[in-house]
């Protein structure tokens, strides 16, 4: 039975870190060697410092997958498959990513460590973006984060390749997005202007009614529902900020990449208008990945 790397359905911790590597050239073997050594170690850390529900997604970049040398690729969705779209949706190539999360940011911090020593040999870190859970689970515009996210057993369905043989099975395909808060000029809007962008009342999440949700909220242009059929879509989002700027980082983990493409045509407006909240909270970089089961990962080491 495919096993599930254990950060893509978990719930939500405390503090997070995404850590995004390009491989190095002439080290793929042992880059493959090194992502096969990475969960075991995850795990041991996790058994030391249980109340600390460490977790761990590790995914793979669609350039890097073929130089480890596999004789299967996953279905990578192409973003020029989306064509021109209204609102602007930057691509960023990244071979790997590894995203941990803790409620206790110390062990986070050892775990970090540790995947550094890992991979420094094999691996370059581009980015490090440092996340956590604010309030009870909103955006840093005050609203809850994907209030429609999928729940309970409806997780796993979501998010998981589910076809009993498949060389993907219990692997989740993976689109990271890095999204920058123009704070300061959404907090000049009235509570009334921001649950018209958003589409959902502030202090419940709960969808305005029909009569006054315009087409281009972010309740309809990111409704997982679009055509009245659930799309496989589950995000594990998270904010991120300093002194200087605030954002989220989003991660949405799909059985099907064709409903992260659905996803990203209907908010991006690759017809018929886009998502107006993207006018206050722009995307920065945009990635694609594929997760591997545990299965495959451990074969690799």
């Amino acid at each position: 039975m495919a096993r599930e790397q254990t950060g893509i359905c978990a719930e939500p911790n405390l503090h997070g870190v995404f850590l995004l590597f390009n491989g190095l050239e002439g080290k793929e073997r042992q880059l493959k060697q090194q992502l096969g050594k990475l969960t075991p170690l995850i795990d041991v850390l996790a058994e030391q410092f249980s109340e600390a529900m460490l977790n761990s997604v590790i995914g793979i970049g669609p350039v890097l997958w073929p130089r480890l040398n596999q004789s299967v690729t996953p279905e990578y969705l192409s973003w020029a498959e989306l064509g021109e779209t209204e609102a602007e949706l930057p691509s960023f190539h990244y071979d790997l990513l590894v995203h941990l999360r803790a409620d206790r940011f110390d062990v986070l911090y050892i775990a970090l460590s540790q995947v550094m020593q890992l991979l420094n040999q094999q691996a370059e870190l581009v980015e490090q973006w440092f996340c956590f859970r604010y309030l009870d689970g909103r955006e840093l515009t005050g609203f809850y984060d994907t209030p429609d996210n999928p729940r309970g057993r409806a997780k796993r369905v979501a998010a998981l390749v589910d076809s009993t043989g498949h060389p993907f099975n219990g692997g989740s395909y993976l689109l990271l997005l890095k999204q920058h808060c123009e704070l300061h000029r959404w907090q000049q809007l009235t509570s009334e202007q921001q649950q018209t962008l958003m589409g959902r009342y502030k202090t419940s999440g709960q969808l305005l009614p029909s009569a006054q949700r315009e087409a281009d909220s972010m309740a309809e242009r990111a409704a997982l529902e679009p055509q009245g059929e659930r799309l496989k879509l589950l995000w594990q989002n998270m904010p991120c900020a300093d002194a200087k700027q605030q954002g989220m980082v989003a991660l949405g983990c799909s059985a099907e990449p064709a409903d992260l493409l659905q996803y990203l045509d209907k908010r991006f407006g690759v017809q018929n208008g886009y998502d107006r909240m993207l006018d206050y909270c722009p995307i920065e970089q945009g990635a694609l990945f594929f997760a591997p089961s545990l299965n495959m990962l451990e074969k690799w080491g």
